[in-house]
């Protein structure tokens, strides 16, 4: 029974990460697509939608990230914008 366990435990963590990736992966292609849509853009590559999709995730943090980098002025706007990119991050 405790050999069962000490195998099943990995496998049910490896699937859980990869159904959390296909998930953030498909919600960054819709919303890439969506974007596309909205902008009038052709539609149709997949992976300029996804590229698109990770942006818009991923561009707030990013952005505070390299604001953080500035002067220590700018240190406040960086929490800010981090804070509000981890929240998206999060819900994504």
């Amino acid at each position: 029974m405790l050999m069962a366990l000490t195998l099943l435990v990995p496998i049910a963590i490896v699937i859980a990460v990869f159904a959390l990736v296909l998930g953030f992966t498909s919600l960054a292609c819709r919303l890439g697509e969506w974007v596309e849509e909205r902008l009038g853009w052709q539609p149709g590559n997949a992976l300029i939608a996804t590229a698109i999709g990770f942006f818009l995730i991923m561009g707030p943090t990013l952005a505070a990230r390299l604001i953080g980098v500035g002067p220590d002025a700018l240190r406040p706007l960086a929490i800010v914008i981090l804070m509000v990119g981890l929240a998206v991050e999060f819900l994504a």
